[in-house]
């Protein structure tokens, strides 16, 4: 989008090189296994612009889990105990039912950024925003995710 519009959450990548890598990072999260639930293509046909995208059933030791994408792309990973998931970060969301559990959780992370049962509360163009569901198997499943569809100009 318009880098100047206030309704523009995210812009193209700043070059070509950025857009392939990023796109290989994209192409890499499939092929180790985890699942796009939104996004992972181009904008368009000219430029490099990036859906925003999310993957799940992610595992803490993949590419997109590990390292930093610095794009468009978050990974929502589930786990049962902590030793079990990504310990760092730019950014993390611990989402549970037991607030107790989230701020144990949240103390265990490493990240630049960390809410607990929130999402950031204002906007972080950092692409590796780890969304951590603390979850058991006695809870209910997580909230789908949606994404609203990016302005595009």
């Amino acid at each position: 989008g318009d880098s100047f519009a206030a309704v523009t959450y995210q812009n193209s990548q700043v070059s070509k090189t950025q857009f392939e890598r990023i796109m290989g990072y994209i192409e890499s999260g499939k092929a180790d296994g985890a699942t796009i639930h939104v996004g992972g293509n181009r904008i368009g046909s000219e430029g490099y612009s990036i859906q925003p995208t999310i993957f799940t059933k992610c595992q803490p030791d993949m590419k997109i889990v590990c390292e930093e994408i610095f794009g468009p792309v978050a990974c929502v990973l589930k786990f049962q105990t902590i030793d079990r998931a990504s310990k760092h970060g730019l950014a993390a969301s611990v989402f549970t039912k037991d607030i107790d559990r989230g701020f144990r959780v949240a103390h265990a992370l490493e990240a630049g950024a960390m809410w607990v049962r929130l999402r950031s509360l204002f906007p972080i163009n950092t692409s590796r925003a780890l969304l951590m569901l603390a979850t058991s198997l006695q809870e209910s499943p997580p909230p789908r995710l949606s994404m609203a569809k990016p302005s595009v100009r």
